[in-house]
Formats: structure tokens, sequence, C-alpha cells
């Protein structure tokens, strides 16, 4: 799971700006700030998922295991690739299901290795992330009779 958290933070799919405005009469406190009731305000999932604040000054490198120390539990707040609260992508556990459901089943069942290690994957955004290029890598059947794909 560290790592599917990790490929979100990094390049999560949805990036448009998440508009809300402030609901509550007397306003909201966001940091520092007072925002009065009706002000529209946004986040950026992208902004937020590479802050160096929070993840620190490798926020741009795919690192696990900020998934895995006792930093997490605070970090995994910051991390909203399916937006926040009730407007919530509504398929969020479909998605979920999907991912971790075909991850496991190819990673189970075949070895994947990248062709050059020193290639960084891009990924350009227009509100929807979508990987620049490709992505080239030899995959290989982990036991004889199992590559039907």
């Amino acid at each position: 799971m560290a790592c599917v958290r990790e490929n979100f933070r990094l390049n999560p799919v949805f990036t448009m700006p998440l508009w809300r405005s402030v609901s509550s009469p007397a306003g909201a406190r966001i940091g520092e700030f007072d925002i009065p009731y009706g002000t529209n305000v946004c986040i950026s999932n992208y902004v937020l998922h590479h802050n160096s604040e929070i993840w620190g000054k490798d926020h741009a490198v795919f690192r696990p295991d900020r998934w895995l120390g006792k930093d997490e539990p605070n970090r995994s707040r910051f991390l909203i690739p399916f937006s926040i609260g009730h407007r919530m992508c509504i398929g969020r556990n479909l998605a979920m299901t999907n991912i971790l459901k075909t991850l496991t089943t190819l990673v189970s069942q075949f070895e994947f290795h990248p062709i050059s290690r020193d290639e960084q994957v891009r990924v350009r955004s227009s509100g929807i992330g979508e990987m620049e290029g490709s992505f080239q890598c030899t995959v290989s059947a982990k036991r004889s009779g199992m590559a039907h794909v």
C-alpha cells in the first residue's frame, strides 16, 4: 500500500483545484488566515502533495518508505488524491479495489524491470494527470504458463 500511496502523492490523477465556499457564518481559519463566510477557497492536491514542509526536501523522489515510519499517520491527512470530505470522489472505493486487485495480480504473476533506471516518468496535467511518453520495461512470467494477459 505504501507504493500506491506514494504514486498517488507524486502523480495524482485529478489535479484541478478543489474549490469550496466557506459555509460557516463565523468564517474559517486556515493556517494564519481568517477567511470570511462565503469566500471561495481552493486547494491543489498536486501542490499539497509536493510541499517540502510536509514531505521533505526529497518530495519529488519516489520513496514509499515515507509511508512506513512513525510519521505516517500525520502525513496521511495530507494525501488527498480523491479529494476530501462530503464531496470526495464517489468512485474512491471502487477505484481502490480495482487498483489493488490489478496490482496484486500483476505483481504476483509477473516481474517488471525498467529498461532504463535513469529515465524519469513525467506526468503532464490539464486537470487530469496523464503520463508523457511511454514507460518501457521488460515483463516476464514468474511461473511458466502464467503469461495469459
